[in-house]
């Protein structure tokens, strides 16, 4: 645990332009602001979270998901096969488990990987 911290992560889809995504955030208490695939990934202090979700909300934008979670201060790149498929196979078991409420990582799997596993 000494890896993550607890952050707000509010989730808006990629197709809003950046300075209204970010301005909205940033006036009502964001962090940061940053690309994640087919969205924008905004941090929040976790105490603030859902009320930088409603004034993004107030201000027209499509909130996809907001929460309170881990989020990894360091992020391990996979780049193997084998090595994507044990990873994957270990976070489905955790998970699966009824012992274990909640699993985070800190890998970043390729996308040409992900394809080639699925």
């Amino acid at each position: 645990s000494w890896q993550f911290s607890r952050r707000g992560l509010i989730m808006v889809p990629i197709a809003i332009e950046e300075d209204t995504v970010m301005t909205a955030a940033l006036e009502a208490g964001a962090d940061d602001i940053e690309p994640d695939g087919e969205s924008w990934r905004i941090l929040t202090d976790p105490s603030v979270v859902y009320d930088v979700k409603d004034a993004l909300e107030a201000a027209g934008i499509e909130v996809q998901s907001a929460e309170s979670t881990m989020v990894s201060s360091n992020t391990i790149e996979v780049t193997a096969l084998e090595d994507a498929r044990q990873i994957l196979r270990i976070m489905d078991m955790l998970d699966e488990s009824d012992d274990v409420q909640d699993v985070y990582a800190n890998f970043d799997i390729e996308e040409s990987l992900m394809q080639e596993i699925e």
